[in-house]
């Protein structure tokens, strides 16, 4: 066995140290370790862009693996730790050997302090005619950028210890039309997010399940105009709702008076239909979407207020006007999407 120690300056910056056992006559066995200190990540832009298309511009990393071959087989140990990357654009005029959305796994790995640690295990067949060791790193330095990229909810969540649906979705109650503790509670920890993270954006997409917020209008109308009937003389009234109000509306019952009220009022002889019937005959469709346009459009309103009190999110925090109509949202909610300013 045949031992190597090196020791290495980098463009007079970072450091690089290796050790190697090997056999020159059995090359399919033996150790080796590499060092690499305080680095200018820039200077191994070229491989980078290679892989990627993403020209590195700054930051400083570490890198620290143990290899070991035996029979041919390499099982390796990657400790990366990188500080303040900087990514160009994307060059458009080279073709890249994987597509991945490199800028956004980083901004969703990097703490506030700018930092990324790495610590991964990786694997291959030195006989192999396509392996190459650097290869490998960036294989598995990729997959983890491509994973953080592709499903940021659960390392998000891990950092700020709450639930991965938190991150994904901003709820509201089918009939809420103005945001709760729960929402800005969640709006101030994605403020928290955006001001760690300053190269991400999030995209708030709304989505309603259409039938479900159909059936849950149909008896607020009902009661609602029993309502108005009683306090203000006709189930017409033009009249602000306020809290109370709405809330004395939820609680009033399916009872005998909701009942002759709206016999009444669709002119159905008594006691011939039923009171879930009754419902949906008191409201017309095009009356159901209007409430649920209205309904949609104070929800909208009511982030968009809450949103401009905050100006680091402005810029940051998109929201989309069109409604989607989901059938999986129990609830009316924001799906929420990341990316990178660019």
């Amino acid at each position: 066995m045949v031992t190597f120690d090196m020791d290495a300056l980098l463009n007079g910056k970072g450091t690089f140290k290796g050790h190697v056992i090997t056999d020159p006559g059995n090359p399919g066995n033996g150790t080796f370790d590499f060092y690499l200190k305080n680095t200018p990540i820039a200077d191994f832009s070229p491989y980078c862009e290679d892989a990627t298309g993403f020209p590195i511009t700054g930051g400083l990393f570490n890198f620290e693996t143990q290899n070991k071959i035996a029979n041919n087989h390499l099982n390796s140990h990657l400790v990366l730790n990188f500080y303040k990357t900087k990514m160009a654009k994307k060059r458009k005029d080279i073709q890249p050997d994987m597509d991945v959305p490199l800028k956004l796994g980083l901004a969703i790995l990097e703490d506030n302090k700018g930092r990324i640690n790495i610590d991964v295990p990786a694997e291959g067949n030195i006989d192999d005619p396509e392996f190459r060791y650097r290869k490998l790193i960036w294989k598995v330095v990729l997959n983890v950028l491509v994973k953080a990229a592709t499903s940021p909810y659960n390392l998000l969540a891990k950092g700020l210890g709450v639930n991965e649906d938190e991150l994904k979705f901003v709820a509201m109650d089918m009939l809420q039309d103005e945001l709760g503790p729960e929402q800005t509670a969640q709006l101030d920890m994605l403020t928290q997010v955006l001001a760690d993270k300053p190269e991400l954006t999030i995209t708030a997409n709304p989505q309603v399940d259409v039938k479900k917020e159909a059936e849950a209008l149909l008896p607020f109308l009902a009661k609602r105009g029993l309502y108005l009937k009683e306090n203000y003389g006709s189930d017409s009234a033009q009249v602000t709702l306020n809290a109370v109000d709405r809330a004395k509306i939820n609680d009033m019952p399916e009872d005998e008076k909701l009942k002759r009220f709206l016999e009444n009022a669709t002119q159905t002889p008594p006691d011939s239909l039923k009171i879930q019937a009754l419902i949906g005959l008191y409201s017309t469709p095009e009356q159901v979407q209007q409430a649920a346009i209205r309904l949609r459009n104070f929800k909208m309103q009511a982030i968009k207020n809450y949103l401009a009190q905050k100006p680091s999110m402005a810029e940051r925090f998109i929201l989309t006007e069109d409604w989607i109509d989901e059938g999986a949202a129990n609830r009316p909610r924001f799906a929420l999407q990341y990316g990178v300013k660019d």
